[in-house]
């Protein structure tokens, strides 16, 4: 049962992917890093939110502000990083 477990969830490929290599895993965080302080409070917490997985309406609520702020933070930032 367990092997078959194993084979359905993909976790013997999880293994054997080790990554990316500790210089470019580096590089994005420097790069990371760089980008969140490069944000304001707000955006910096919407960003947070978003990679927690959560929801436009939850930002809102969280942010204390409307579903169309949080697309107007998210649409600011994708044109800033697309630079």
């Amino acid at each position: 049962p367990l092997a078959g477990f194993e084979a359905e969830t993909g976790f013997d490929e999880a293994l054997a992917d080790p990554g990316p290599p500790p210089d470019e895993a580096a590089a994005f965080a420097d790069e990371l890093r760089m980008l969140l302080e490069s944000l304001d409070a707000q955006e910096r917490q919407f960003v947070e939110l978003k990679l927690e997985g959560h929801f436009q309406d939850t930002i809102a609520e969280r942010l204390g502000c409307s579903e169309r702020t949080v697309r107007r933070i998210q649409e600011t930032l994708r044109e800033r990083w697309e630079k």
